[in-house]
Parts: C-alpha cells; sequence; structure tokens
C-alpha cells in the first residue's frame, strides 16, 4: 500500500515537473514570439522610413538638379575660356534682337561661394530707354541665370536720346563631381528651347 501512495506522489511530483517545464516552455516560446513580433514591427517600420527617405532623396535630387539647370547647370569644372562662348552667345542673343550693338565685352575676375563659380562680364552699349528696358526685362527671364550686379547709364555724346549703359552682368554654373560630362554650345537667345538645350546637356 505504501509503495502504490509513493508510486502516485512520485507519478504526481513528476507531472507536476513536466507541466512547470511545458508552462515554462510555452512562456518562453510567447516571450519570444513577442520579441520576434517586435522585431519584424521595427524592421517594417525602419524599412517603411526608409522608403520614405528614398522617395524624399529622389525629390531631393530632381529639384537640385532643376535648380542647377535654372542657376547655369552641373559641371565637374569650369573655366572663363569654357564659359566665355556660352555667356557671350546668351547675351548677344538677348541684345540683338532688340536692334543693339554691344560695344564692349570683356570678363571680370571670376569667384567662388561655395560650388557655385561666379563668371562676371563687362558688357557696354548704347541703347534708347525703351530698348535697355526691354533688354534687362529679357536678362532677367533668361534661363539660365543672368544676373545685372551693376548698372551705369548716361547720356551718350552727341547721340540724341541715346544711352550710355554699362553694366556687369554674371553668369553661374555649380560644380559637381558626380555631373555628367557635357558638351556646352553657345546659346544664341533665351527662348524656352534655348533653355531646354541647355538643361538637356547640363543635368
Amino acid at each position: 500500500m505504501n509503495e502504490r501512495k509513493r508510486a502516485t506522489i512520485f507519478a504526481s511530483v513528476v507531472l507536476a515537473v513536466v507541466l512547470v517545464g511545458l508552462t515554462a516552455t510555452v512562456v518562453q516560446q510567447n516571450l519570444a514570439a513577442s520579441r520576434l513580433s517586435h522585431e519584424i514591427a521595427e524592421q517594417r517600420r525602419l524599412r517603411d522610413n526608409l522608403r520614405r527617405e528614398l522617395g524624399q532623396a529622389e525629390i531631393w535630387k530632381k529639384d537640385y538638379v532643376d535648380l542647377s539647370a535654372r542657376l547655369g547647370g552641373r559641371l565637374p569644372e569650369c573655366s572663363w575660356s569654357e564659359q566665355m562662348p556660352f555667356v557671350v552667345g546668351q547675351i548677344s542673343g538677348i541684345v540683338g534682337p532688340h536692334g543693339l550693338k554691344i560695344e564692349t565685352l570683356q570678363p571680370q575676375p571670376m569667384s567662388a561661394a561655395g560650388r557655385v563659380l561666379r563668371f562676371p562680364m563687362r558688357l557696354g552699349l548704347q541703347a534708347d530707354l525703351a530698348s535697355l528696358t526691354a533688354v534687362l526685362e529679357d536678362i532677367g527671364k533668361t534661363v539660365p541665370l543672368l544676373q545685372v550686379e551693376r548698372l551705369d547709364i548716361r547720356s551718350a555724346q552727341d547721340k540724341g536720346e541715346k544711352l550710355q549703359v554699362d553694366m556687369i552682368v554674371s553668369s553661374f554654373v555649380v560644380l559637381d563631381q558626380r555631373a555628367p560630362l557635357a558638351r556646352r554650345r553657345a546659346l544664341g537667345n533665351s527662348s524656352g528651347a534655348a533653355s531646354k538645350e541647355v538643361k538637356d546637356e547640363l543635368d
């Protein structure tokens, strides 16, 4: 009888130990599943954030390319000798249609602000007030950008209503070592077609 009781007690103890072990295993598995679920959720969140960041990076890249093209384009390097025919063609294309003749066209020392190169050009011509106003308006609308940085006006000697105009007009280039190499062509006007051509070449 005592042996049966001992066997029963032993079996109960073994069963209890097994139940405790199973319970601990289930709890451990639940904890592991919870951690795994949390890690999966965190990885999904990181993936979604990365997708958003990549999408934003693409937007930023497009904005950078567009703004660079409007400013003057991206080039790995650029000197005045490379910029000269481009600027001369652009300025001539603006002044010529108004029946004006350029008297002075002299490059001034270039400068840099960060990765943006500035190429100032001294421009001298004679014009009446209406033609000068039209030229300045066209310069203000041209793409790539031309910026009038100095403007001196005085009456031309023995030229009636003509004005002697002397101005500094600057063009710009964005230095970008990752920019594709481009063959630049001089612009003959400031039309949208010419602007698109420059953008296509310099993007």
